[in-house]
């Protein structure tokens, strides 16, 4: 290993898939996590889609977990829940047929374990459990994570990648207040609604959502949609595991932190009961059943301004510590794993930037604005066509209503909707740029970064 050391803050998808990066570009890391038992079933699914699945075949993981998700080709909507009919629609297989594979949907746990399982005996051994970071110290010559355990974990970044309620955001909000603030212009993520700085709690949340994993027992890689008037509800099945997700918007948006009771769920759940999410089955079928695994919360949506994503050149923030999506649209891990890939690119060019392993402030302050700058105008877009998914399957406003009842359920719409909007969004796709690969994925949409086999010089700039 180099003589950069990173410790990563989270030891969730994006921790294990940065973990799995930093491992083949030769930097050292730790990874730091809160839980004890990070692999629980928590009854939720995750989507990866094509861009990132290249990204697993450049890491050569791809073939140790894909046999353990199910594409989804299909998509059947509703437009009023007490009646048994859907119509079906197949634009999700253009996806497929445009970038060579479809969205592939993975129980949470299984997905996190494989992650996991997959890397090298060396590298599981820098991931520490019940490490509850409470305080980071910077300095020129780098940072010290503290853990409520006592432990001291020193490196030369540290990478916030623990959750929508970051301790490291938290953190280096605090230090940035006192400092001197200074003046910046506006940037691409300015213009998104729901720009917030990274303050504990502060992305605002407008929906709850209750969601919950079962027992397969319909046809693998179905995917429902049910519309309603502020509320509505996905069905999904994977290979042995279906989940649905039941959503409500808020009497008013708030960014206070809310805990739902059992009791709370059960009753939000019990709202839904004759709610048809399937042809074949209802809420009511679904909540008693002895597989039944469940979560509620509410879901906070925004993106953290583009400065407030690192700090002083020796903190940078991914995935749900600098934005986080509504889940409708499936894209919260898929950006995060993007910020991943990003980073670690711009980390890779700075090893190759030091003399003799001494490293120069300003190159890490460099570095970090480089992989913000980046992320910016993809993460501002991603957020926008999450918030949208929420807000048409809910029928937010008229307009909303006109377009997810009357526009977008027709076929031919939805086929241009993918051939030219989620086209442009997967084809753009980040890879690892010091890995050579073959290409793993082949459609008919042209990638806008190639995977080559040959020689690869590291990047200086």
């Amino acid at each position: 290993m180099g003589p950069l050391k990173v410790i990563i803050v989270g030891g969730g998808p994006c921790g294990i898939v940065a973990a799995h990066a930093l491992y083949r570009a030769g930097i050292d890391y730790t990874i730091l996590e809160r839980r004890q038992d990070v692999f629980a079933d928590t009854g939720t699914s995750l989507v990866l889609t094509p861009q990132n699945l290249r990204v697993f075949g450049q890491l050569g993981i791809l073939d140790k977990f894909i046999d353990d998700g199910a594409p989804l080709l299909h998509l059947s909507q509703s437009f009023d829940p007490a009646r048994k009919g859907f119509k079906r629609t197949h634009a999700l297989s253009r996806i497929r047929d445009n970038h060579g594979s479809g969205l592939i949907i993975f129980h949470r746990a299984v997905l996190l374990r494989a992650l996991f399982d997959a890397l090298p005996d060396e590298a599981k051994a820098q991931y520490f459990v019940n490490k509850r970071v409470t305080d980071i110290d910077i300095s020129t010559s780098g940072t010290t994570a503290h853990c409520g355990d006592g432990s001291l974990y020193t490196g030369s970044l540290i990478i916030g990648a623990d959750g929508v309620h970051s301790r490291i955001g938290v953190i280096i909000r605090n230090l940035r207040l006192n400092l001197p603030q200074t003046a910046g212009g506006q940037d691409a993520l300015d213009s998104a609604d729901n720009i917030t700085s990274n303050a504990e709690d502060t992305f605002p949340a407008t929906y709850k959502c209750l969601w919950g994993s079962f027992k397969r027992e319909t046809d693998i890689g179905e995917s429902y949609e049910i519309q309603g008037h502020n509320r509505s509800a996905m069905y999904l099945t994977g290979k042995k595991k279906a989940w649905f997700f039941l959503y409500e918007r808020l009497p008013v948006t708030t960014t206070e932190k809310v805990t739902y009771s059992p009791e709370d769920a059960t009753a939000f759940a019990q709202s839904f009961s004759d709610w048809h999410v399937h042809e074949k089955l209802k809420i009511s079928d679904i909540i008693n059943k002895p597989t039944f695994v469940s979560g509620m919360n509410n879901l906070r949506e925004g993106v953290a301004a583009a400065e407030t994503w690192s700090f002083a050149g020796r903190v940078a923030l991914v995935r749900d510590a600098c934005h986080r999506f509504t889940p409708n649209a499936g894209i919260g891990l898929n950006a995060g794993i993007q910020d991943v890939v990003s980073l670690v690119n711009h980390l890779r060019v700075l090893c190759a930037q030091t003399l003799h392993g001494l490293f120069d402030d300003i190159l890490f302050v460099n570095t970090l604005e480089r992989y913000q700058e980046e992320r910016r105008e993809a993460v501002a877009r991603d957020y926008a066509v999450a918030s949208q998914s929420t807000r048409l399957q809910a029928w937010a406003t008229w307009r909303d209503y006109l377009l997810a009842r009357w526009v977008y359920p027709f076929e031919f719409v939805k086929n241009y909707l993918t051939d030219h909007g989620t086209a442009t969004s997967f084809k753009s796709g980040l890879v690892l740029d010091f890995i050579e690969s073959d290409e793993v994925l082949h459609g008919r949409v042209p990638w806008d970064h190639q995977l080559v086999r040959g020689a690869l010089p590291i990047k200086t700039s």
